[in-house]
């Protein structure tokens, strides 16, 4: 386990980095546009909401590109990476062209979900220019996930870093500028052409690594069919699962639209420090799922059972401190998304419970990364769906608006939920890996 574990943590590093990177370009949207105006921010926050359903899913239907890279790499076949770096490209590329005209009814769907007029019109209007950016999230994350899975975590993690970086220098010039200022439309903007910045140097990053010509990057081909039915066996049942657990969370904001502008304006502020935190979990998932696959490979049959243990160690060490600091800073933390004294104290109240959930959701992605190591589709993908698409989204209903707790009711919803999933998947991890050779 100990072994794992080292591994776990060298890796975890440098994709919480990547990951952070890539999250703190919505953040920074969300810091600059909610020191701009409090009703954009809640614009910025429903279009956020609906177009995460269909971001998160570049990170689901791609997870093939990370798994199969990492058993190829642990069977010695390294001329099958090129293979699967240009069948996740060309497949994530059609998948996001096809979500950006989805996204062109954006308007309509924000006021089919029942929110306020200048809601569905502000935040509709971003969720169109968010498809800018859609095909761009499909292609990086085949890219990066390839060199991630091929040991150049460490070069990905300074690509993102930058991005982040100059995400939060350009929103200075398109939200605030008096010329070029364009306020929630600038930022959505200026984070498109940052997208298209780290996509383009990580491309660069595989062409030119020192095993390109091994892989088989030295010249286009069309991947064959077994290639992209391996991708396609985990990604379907991996994107339809992130998708509706997105839903759930977009589900939940769409509640706090209910409850009004100024509730809708704290939720966004509670996401945005929730799915922050949430990155720690996401990069230890990604590491699982590596070292999960690779100990496959192995003849150890207990072998994955150990990487697992060793990643929820890891997950819960990190998650449970974060959370407790974001509970002791509760202030500062809310006091950085704006300038409203009233709004900024309701979501620091909310915060303590925000730690105890981010602990068990922590958990859940950690296992659920792992049964994906394993190539579990369908069944990790169900428990998922019912859970949160069915569960939570009914028992935060009940508890934020007939139960009267308004905001706390949504996270004491998501709460419950992760843990039931968590449970349920170790369950399911266990059962499985008794398959494994």
């Amino acid at each position: 386990m100990l072994a794992h574990l080292r591994a776990l943590a060298a890796l975890t590093l440098s994709t919480f980095v990547s990951r952070v990177g890539l999250h703190l370009l919505a953040v920074g949207d969300s810091l600059a546009v909610g020191r701009y105006a409090v009703d954009q921010l809640a614009w910025l926050g429903a279009a956020t909401a609906i177009g995460s359903v269909l971001y998160v899913l570049a990170p689901g239907l791609l997870i093939g590109c990370l798994v199969q890279t990492s058993a190829a790499r642990a069977r010695n076949t390294p001329g099958e990476i090129g293979d699967i770096w240009r069948a996740g490209l060309l497949y994530g590329l059609g998948a996001g062209v096809v979500g950006s005209l989805a996204l062109l009814a954006g308007p309509w769907l924000l006021t089919a979900l029942g929110q306020e007029p200048a809601v569905a019109d502000g935040g509709g209007h971003l969720l169109q220019l968010f498809g800018i950016g859609l095909p761009l999230q499909f292609a990086l994350f085949a890219t990066l996930y390839v060199l991630e899975a091929t040991g150049r975590a460490r070069a990905c993690a300074l690509v993102f870093a930058l991005g982040a970086v100059a995400n939060f220098g350009l929103n200075l010039l398109l939200v605030y500028d008096e010329t070029a200022g364009l306020g929630a439309v600038g930022a959505v903007l200026g984070t498109a052409a940052i997208r298209f910045g780290i996509l383009a140097t990580l491309v660069v990053l595989l062409l030119r690594d020192r095993q390109a010509s091994a892989y088989g990057m030295s010249r286009w081909r069309w991947p064959g069919r077994d290639v992209w039915r391996r991708i396609w066996s985990i990604g379907f049942a991996g994107g339809a699962s992130l998708a509706g657990e997105s839903a759930a969370f977009a589900s939940l904001t769409v509640f706090a639209g209910w409850l009004g502008q100024e509730e809708l304006a704290v939720y966004t502020i509670l996401f945005n420090v929730l799915s922050t935190i949430f990155m720690v979990a996401l990069a230890v998932g990604v590491a699982t799922s590596i070292q999960v696959a690779w100990a496959k490979e192995q003849s150890d049959r207990d072998s994955p059972l150990q990487a697992l243990r060793a990643a929820l160690t890891l997950s819960v060490a990190l998650m449970g401190g974060l959370g407790l600091l974001a509970w002791i800073f509760a202030d500062t933390v809310a006091g950085a998304f704006t300038d409203d004294r009233a709004t900024a104290a309701a979501a620091a109240g909310l915060i303590g419970w925000l730690a105890l959930f981010v602990l068990f959701d922590g958990a859940q992605v950690t296992v659920h990364h792992a049964m994906r190591g394993l190539n579990d589709g369908w069944v990790t993908t169900a428990i998922n769906l019912v859970c949160y698409l069915g569960v939570m989204t009914g028992l935060s209903w009940a508890l934020a608006i007939p139960g009267g707790q308004g905001v706390l009711g949504l996270i004491q919803g998501g709460l419950v939920v992760a843990l039931l999933v968590a449970t349920l998947l170790i369950v399911r991890f266990r059962a499985l890996r008794r398959r494994v050779s």
